[in-house]
């Protein structure tokens, strides 16, 4: 029975020329400007094309493992009077936007007087205080959508509560307060003048 000792995939580091090493089984893939190149047993640099990623998928995958390139997660933390505050991948922006639906937030939503969200206005909360975030972070897509999946779903939840609590009384006693301001009567129905 053969024990395999040496793993799969093995992070060589980065080289001189600034080719960052990775070895998988016993190729050894160099990447640098996200192309991926292999590396012969003489030291030559042969870039891996298109089809061969497509159909080695597990190469691409296997790199951006070791690189660090991760998915954007995004979870709503808590209401701030400023807007809301998300954490991205344990970094934590203050989305300065309203339960109202938005331009630039909110999909289908063309109304002339509409509140419009600009993704510049975000701010990043680093020791408490509020920084710009950069905006190549801020334009790319997976980090919209990223802020938009945080912070929707709990519009949607403070915008059904707006108007839930505009018809519903809290309690029997409110709703008999109010009647009586409304006609002017009492419990027993006698007119007040």
């Amino acid at each position: 029975m053969n024990a395999y000792t040496k793993p799969f995939r093995e992070d060589l580091g980065i080289d001189d020329a600034g080719f960052h090493r990775i070895r998988m089984g016993n190729t050894v893939y160099c990447v640098k400007d996200n192309l991926i190149y292999t590396l012969s047993a003489d030291g030559q640099l042969t870039q891996v094309d298109e089809s061969t990623l497509t159909a080695k998928s597990w190469i691409r995958r296997n790199v951006n493992e070791v690189l660090g390139f991760q998915k954007l997660t995004g979870r709503f933390i808590r209401k701030d009077r400023r807007g809301y505050v998300i954490d991205i991948n344990g970094i934590q922006y203050l989305v300065p936007a309203g339960m109202d639906l938005t331009k630039n937030l909110d999909r289908n939503v063309f109304g002339r007087n509409a509140p419009v969200f600009y993704w510049s206005s975000m701010r990043q909360i680093k020791d408490g205080l509020l920084i710009p975030v950069a905006a190549e972070i801020v334009e790319s897509l997976p980090f919209q959508t990223a802020v938009k999946s945080a912070v929707n779903p709990q519009r949607l939840i403070e915008r059904a509560k707006r108007k839930h609590n505009n018809n519903r009384w809290h309690s029997r006693h409110e709703c008999e307060q109010y009647k009586l301001k409304k006609n002017n009567t009492d419990a027993f129905g006698t007119t007040f003048k």
